[in-house]
């Protein structure tokens, strides 16, 4: 019953407040002009986010000396936290990785 309790109050600020679903740390799809890419959330001011970008090599994930403030609109989808394989690949779960050949 808490569960549900705390779920209804997250939904609730989101609908009043849909930047507070978005905070750093968190993984997303941003779109960035004409292209897309997976980014983490580095900073957050209002509705601004600072993020750092990923970029897809084969089947995991590397990171890019890229950064930039997103507007919120610019955020597309949220994705789970990657895992790392044994070589140090951040590799996203399956789920997200379906959902990542759609959007990218």
């Amino acid at each position: 019953m808490v569960a549900t309790q705390q779920k209804l109050v997250r939904d609730v600020v989101n609908i009043l407040d849909p930047a507070a679903k978005y905070n750093p740390g968190d993984y997303v799809v941003v779109k960035c002009g004409a292209k897309r890419y997976v980014a983490l959330i580095l900073n957050k001011d209002d509705e601004l986010f600072k993020v750092k970008y990923m970029k897809q090599t084969g089947s995991f994930f590397e990171w890019l000396d890229q950064t930039s403030w997103q507007e919120l609109d610019d955020i597309i989808h949220a994705l789970q936290a990657p895992s790392m394989d044994q070589r140090g690949h951040l590799i996203f779960s399956e789920n997200d990785r379906k959902i990542l050949t759609r959007l990218l």
